[in-house]
């Protein structure tokens, strides 16, 4: 073989080399999902770099599912098409085109996990309700139980197994003691879970509610300390939250009178006997005279008849007034 024949069968052979080349870099179009259970984003490359322009589609696998998504799009300039968050799961196949080639992949779509639930009320009548999108569950399942630190003696009548209504609720019946439950919502696969604690109300409202001799045995069993008896504390107790006390101006005469001045019950002063006032005084005689059995002057100054004076008027009346004991009379008749 000549040396011609040969060099021309070598510059063949490196021009094929290179045109095999060529192909094999124009023909690696790829495509891929990122985020597919989230906001999902398209993305075509072709030897590593994104492509602009290429044709992106999207269709659904299953004839009888539906993806908002679905449909015909054009990459930017990073070589990525934004797709629409799926309202349920499902399977879709994504081709892109770009130069007369063509590739195509086959991703699930994930629908993002936005079931909630809330629990209100849980000092009286609780109420579950369940959303997904904010938007009210119907037929989701309930499921209420004692949760795992509620205690060995904790119970709860509203354990148990329940389904949303047609608002997405479920009422639960009011604690008969604090107890905390686990809560748990299961929707079309998923499920969201709470921890609550439910209490029998707040203090102060039981509290009002409470008889007081309960209030009192309650105070009386959070006495941690009796050394050397408990009756003050009781005592102060009792003194402060009795509900029957009566207001500290009662009582003593200023504005709600006392007993003593009750209908019958003469004033401090009464029965002095100064001819004014009601009934005899201290020191009046059997029959009502202002003096002593001598008819001198008492140390009021108040006097009877005098010493000499007789039966008869010529002294005048003294002493000898009428006997209705009452002390009106002063004992003085006039004197001729």
């Amino acid at each position: 073989m000549s040396k011609r024949t040969i060099g021309l069968l070598l510059i063949a052979v490196v021009a094929l080399g290179a045109m095999t080349g060529v192909a094999a870099a124009d023909g690696h179009l790829e495509v891929g999902v990122d985020d597919a259970d989230g906001e999902p984003t398209v993305t075509v490359t072709e030897n590593d770099t994104a492509v602009e322009n290429a044709t992106v589609n999207v269709s659904v696998v299953d004839e009888n599912a539906t993806y908002a998504g679905a449909g015909e799009y054009t990459t930017d300039a990073n070589g990525t098409v934004d797709l629409t968050t799926p309202a349920e799961d499902v399977t879709v196949n994504v081709t892109a085109e770009y130069d007369n080639k063509t590739t195509t992949t086959t991703v699930d779509l994930v629908a993002p996990n936005d079931l909630s639930l809330d629990v209100s009320n849980t000092d009286g009548d609780p109420v579950v309700t369940v959303t997904d999108n904010d938007t009210a569950v119907e037929n989701a399942s309930v499921v209420v139980a004692l949760a795992d630190d509620a205690g060995e003696n904790a119970s709860y009548a509203g354990t148990g197994d329940y389904q949303t209504d047609e608002n997405g609720t479920v009422g639960l019946p009011a604690a008969e003691e604090n107890v905390t439950v686990d809560v748990t919502a299961t929707y079309e696969g998923d499920s969201v879970s709470a921890t609550v604690d439910l209490t029998t109300g707040s203090d102060d409202a039981a509290a009002g509610d409470q008889p007081f001799g309960q209030l009192v045995q309650d105070f009386i069993d959070n006495l941690n300390d009796r050394e050397g008896g408990i009756g003050a504390a009781v005592s102060d107790f009792v003194t402060e939250n009795n509900p029957g006390n009566a207001p500290d101006h009662a009582g003593n005469g200023s504005s709600a009178g006392s007993a003593s001045d009750g209908p019958g019950n003469a004033p401090d002063h009464a029965g002095q006997g100064n001819g004014s006032e009601q009934g005899p005084p201290d020191h009046a005689g059997p029959n009502g005279d202002d003096g002593d059995a001598t008819n001198e002057s008492d140390d009021d100054g108040n006097r009877g008849p005098p010493s000499d004076a007789g039966p008869s008027s010529d002294n005048g009346n003294g002493g000898n007034g009428p006997d209705n004991g009452n002390g009106q009379g002063n004992g003085n008749g006039p004197r001729n």
